[in-house]
């Protein structure tokens, strides 16, 4: 959903708020030594990580961590070295090492400090977008929703935690296809913004092509053009006419015009949203394939067969180096191309791309998923028109 992306909460390294107040008492005794070691490693790595020097700040944060497991489970030096080190992680990518890290973190600073406290939000809000990033919404779900039941028992929570709540339960509902619980939890991120519009006038606009996504994902296109006409509306008003946002409210605003039929305005868009696309980002970029997949969509859907097809050729050739001939993308591509060339009588050439696309999705989704079943009725059809 590249409308919707699961924002990685940008967390203090370390808890602020929980480091501020004293330990609490542990039923053995504490070196003053072992506490420096722990704080000089703990800056050291922050400051390396900073630095950009991540494997050497690996180290100090492994080497803080070993040394706040002797506090014991209910100090909140544990739980700070645990989340300092799963973000750290998180940052790299390392997903299956950080999460562990987190949900380690969570239940030592509820030892320390209680279920409620404030400093569980940010460590619950970074597993909530771990979980979002992989696309995991059944995961976050019930995560976000424990992170903003916290920020709002708390009453002094920053406006922004619980939009960011918010934003990652749409997210997780998205994900779900939950719509309309998706567009709920969006519209209370978006009345919150709205009551600061100027100050907030870029995080309304995404939000407002948060909200066009759900609806079009939920097949209310005309609400969902409202909502990118707004968003791009917007973003001119910032004066903001040629960043990769534009062309992503561009490009979905094309794909609602043309599910209404409106192919004229939609081909234009989605030309304007490529060619921006290919000045801002790298020529093999994902989305660049998936902006000339859907303007191919719209050019073999009013029987313009030829453009179509030399257009997910393109987007073919990027999945297929960037992805792998084995990725669920690429077997969309070959599924489009070869629909494109059936349309004109290609049928020996359409079979070859059905058969490669239905082997990927079979071995992807299984053998019963529907997607499966469209491409092996193209594929036999085709078949039984070449021979």
């Amino acid at each position: 959903m590249a409308g919707l992306p699961a924002k990685l909460a940008v967390a203090l390294l370390t808890l602020n708020a929980a480091l501020a107040q004293p330990a609490p008492a542990q039923s053995f005794m504490i070196s003053e030594a072992d506490a420096q070691a722990w704080k000089t490693e703990i800056q050291r790595g922050q400051r390396l990580q900073a630095e950009g020097k991540f494997d050497e700040a690996e180290n100090a944060m492994v080497a803080a961590l070993k040394i706040a497991e002797r506090f014991g489970s209910s100090d909140i030096r544990l739980g700070a070295s645990l989340n300092t080190l799963a973000l750290l992680y998180h940052a790299r990518g390392s997903y299956s090492a950080a999460e562990p890290l987190y949900r380690r973190a969570i239940r030592s600073l509820e030892d320390a400090l209680g279920p409620d406290h404030a400093a569980l939000a940010k460590v619950l809000g970074s597993l909530s977008a771990l979980y979002l990033t992989q696309e995991r919404g059944a995961e976050a779900r019930p995560v976000a929703e424990r992170r903003l039941a916290i920020l709002e028992k708390a009453g002094n929570a920053a406006p922004e935690d619980i939009i960011d709540a918010l934003n990652q339960l749409s997210l997780s509902e998205f994900l779900e296809g939950r719509f309309e619980s998706a567009e709920r939890y969006q519209g209370r991120a978006l009345a919150l913004l709205e009551a600061d519009c100027e100050a907030n006038a870029a995080a309304i606009a995404e939000g407002v092509s948060n909200l066009g996504v759900i609806q079009a994902a939920a097949g209310r296109y005309a609400q969902a053009a409202t909502a990118f006409e707004r968003a791009l509306a917007l973003r001119r008003r910032m004066g903001d006419r040629d960043s990769i946002a534009v062309a992503r409210d561009e490009g979905h605003l094309a794909e609602a015009y043309a599910q209404r039929l409106q192919f004229a305005e939609a081909e234009r868009l989605a030309e304007g949203s490529l060619e921006r696309r290919r000045q801002l980002l790298p020529a093999k970029h994902p989305e660049i394939a998936t902006t000339l997949n859907n303007l191919g969509d719209m050019l073999r859907a009013q029987a313009q067969a030829k453009r179509a097809e030399s257009l997910f050729r393109d987007a073919l050739a990027i999945w297929t180096t960037e992805a792998g001939p084995n990725h669920l993308e690429t077997a969309v591509s070959q599924y489009n191309l070869a629909m494109t060339l059936a349309d004109q009588g290609r049928y020996g050439d359409a079979e070859q791309l059905f058969g490669k696309s239905l082997a990927t999705l079979r071995m992807r989704l299984g053998p019963n998923h529907p997607q499966v079943g469209d491409v092996s009725r193209a594929y036999e059809q085709a078949r039984a028109l070449a021979h």
